[in-house]
């Protein structure tokens, strides 16, 4: 699946299962910045996240120093990550899970790591501005 196809469903479910919620949260198909996978939420871009060949998330190095920033994917930040969640396997329909990225923060150092609890004991796929991707396969 790539990114502008995982866009589409997340949306879809939004937008035509739960109109109500849509409308109060105030969402919006439109990238704030051209990034063909992000869109907003009460303003806020929300960025997609599909699997491929794993689930890469990006995170930010700053948030093991004790930092707040946000992640940023094509030179922009976000605030929110949408998981773009396809059917398959025992998933019998298309769908998503979106959570701020606060939440996604304390998930990250809440984690376990056997070598500590940074990114280093993360898969790595790119960096670029101080972020970095952390990697699950599945």
């Amino acid at each position: 699946m790539k990114l502008a196809e995982a866009k589409e469903p997340v949306l879809g479910l939004i937008l035509a299962e739960q109109p109500e919620i849509a409308s109060l949260l105030a969402v919006a198909p439109v990238s704030p910045d051209g990034d063909p996978g992000k869109f907003l939420i009460n303003g806020k871009a929300a960025r997609v996240i599909h699997h491929f060949d794993g689930w890469y998330v990006p995170i930010s190095r700053g948030w093991f120093r004790g930092g707040y920033d946000p992640p940023i994917i094509n030179k922009a930040p976000f605030y929110w990550y949408a998981f773009a969640i396809p059917k398959r396997n025992n998933y019998l329909a298309d769908h998503y899970f979106i959570c701020d990225y606060l939440q996604m923060r304390e998930w990250v150092l809440a984690f376990a790591a056997p070598r500590g609890d940074t990114h280093r004991d993360q898969r790595l796929k790119g960096q670029h501005l101080g972020s970095t991707v952390a990697g699950v396969r599945g």
